[in-house]
């Protein structure tokens, strides 16, 4: 789990530098591997990237 929520980490990185598609990657790997997370240290990681995610798409409109 610690290297998986790395990744996404990097993935929202990666898109606040270049742009694309990674942060669209990202939270659907959020959504998907959340369940995995549920009961360890990582599942608040999994939360705030989804929240985080969802409040930037309300600021961007």
């Amino acid at each position: 789990m610690r290297t998986f929520t790395h990744v996404l980490y990097a993935l929202y990185a990666v898109y606040w530098l270049t742009g694309g598609l990674t942060d669209l990657v990202a939270i659907i790997l959020d959504y998907i591997k959340r369940g995995d997370a549920a009961g360890t240290p990582y599942e608040d990681h999994f939360t705030w990237q989804i929240r985080t995610f969802c409040g930037g798409c309300c600021l961007a409109i």
